[in-house]
């Protein structure tokens, strides 16, 4: 049996957005009680969100014209062994280099999904978690791509900040990104199967996930 681990921020009313999008807003179009008829009533509940609020994924169509939007995104890259990167203690706006990552280069050999622990996600609703998070260099994401990875998982907003050349060069690689993950910590060994399924909307630029970790029982960390 396998421990599934929630890697998904919890969607509420006034959950943190980045800045300038619309906030998310949960309602009910009905509720619970009895209706003209005599009838039970049921609760219909409705969300107006971002698609890139929460934990979600992006598709190359966020930033490219010409590239895939997101139900076009290949679901087996959704699914499957990820290799995650424990990289902790990086100052605000830190970069994180090809130095960073390549002491995990044995461990990456075969693996196209790679979720980089930075332990940012702890800020969450801290008024920095926007605006200071480290973010993945050009460099790394060469570094990246040139081991055939396609699908990169973070516990912070964003794989960079403005003016996004990280975005450009990672999507238009046709690769995914899975950005504000949480609860990483929980995940014990170094290698697990990942799960984060976005929802199908059509000529879109991204969906929230639910991502999931599972994680064999009893299972540690390799070395």
């Amino acid at each position: 049996m396998s421990k599934v681990i929630d890697l998904t921020h919890r969607i509420e009313n006034g959950i943190p957005v980045y800045p300038g999008d619309a906030g998310v807003r949960l309602s009910a179009d009905s509720v619970h009680g009895i209706d003209q008829n005599g009838c039970p009533a049921a609760h219909v509940g409705r969300v107006n969100m971002g698609l890139h609020n929460g934990t979600h994924m992006d598709a190359a169509y966020h930033f490219l014209p010409l590239g895939f939007s997101i139900e076009k995104t290949p679901l087996d890259r959704c699914v499957g062994h990820a290799v995650l990167l424990d990289l902790p203690g990086f100052a605000p706006k830190e970069e994180i280099k090809p130095g960073h990552l390549a002491p995990f280069e044995a461990l990456l050999a075969g693996h196209k999904r790679v979720v980089l622990s930075t332990g940012w996600s702890r800020r969450w609703r801290e008024p920095d978690y926007f605006t200071g998070h480290p973010f993945v260099g050009l460099d790394a994401a060469r570094w990246l791509l040139d081991r055939q990875v396609d699908m990169l998982g973070l516990d912070f907003p964003s794989i960079d900040h403005p003016p996004f050349e990280t975005h450009l060069l990672w999507l238009g690689a046709g690769a995914s990104i899975l950005e504000n993950l949480t609860n990483l910590d929980q995940v014990v060994t170094s290698v697990f199967t990942l799960i984060a399924l976005p929802l199908p909307f059509a000529g879109m630029d991204g969906s929230p996930v639910r991502a999931v970790a599972l994680v064999d029982n009893g299972a540690v960390d390799p070395g």
